[in-house]
């Protein structure tokens, strides 16, 4: 783990992976199947402490990703044609902060940055169903796993898994 303190003894992890985010996004129909979409996404923010008994004290690590994304959407109509399942591939420009805090008696490494931030592109994936309540509004659940956020190194790269509710209005 990022949190492992090399001689600690009695320790314990706890996270908070459940930070709310948001996305908004707007996108172009191409066919009845396809569609690209992009937007802005704020994939919440996470909390993970380890404490110990010896050393005595703590370590936090809170965490933030926020990009721009574009993706390439397929659906497949299902039925009368009113839901959809998709499916979605595409990049995101991520930005990625990261601090860390101690307590107690344990302090970082020497050399250990107790912040920074990472710019970078990755690879983003999703699946779900919509459902056309109208030929102007569209309801559509989702899941997505945007891939290796953060930096490869000390502090490790992340995959953030997003289950989303959205409703879409469609312009003519």
């Amino acid at each position: 783990s990022y949190l492992g303190i090399t001689g600690a003894n009695d320790s314990s992890l706890s996270r908070n992976d459940l930070g709310l985010g948001g996305k908004i996004l707007a996108g172009y129909q191409i066919n009845r199947n396809l569609a690209v979409e992009g937007g802005y996404v704020d994939l919440g923010k996470t909390i993970s402490t380890r404490s110990m008994g010896s050393p005595a004290g703590s370590i936090v690590l809170n965490s933030r990703s926020t990009g721009w994304f574009v993706d390439l959407t397929g659906m497949v109509p299902i039925g009368t044609g009113d839901v959809s399942l998709i499916g979605k591939v595409g990049r995101v420009a991520s930005d990625t902060s990261r601090t860390l805090a101690t307590s107690g008696t344990v302090t970082l490494a020497p050399g250990t940055a107790s912040a920074y931030n990472e710019k970078e592109s990755n690879w983003k994936y999703g699946a779900g169903a919509q459902y056309e309540i109208n030929k102007s509004m569209i309801a559509r659940g989702e899941v997505e796993l945007y891939r290796k956020l953060g930096k490869e190194g000390s502090l490790g790269e992340n995959d953030v898994g997003v289950f989303s509710v959205n409703l879409l209005i469609k312009f003519h």
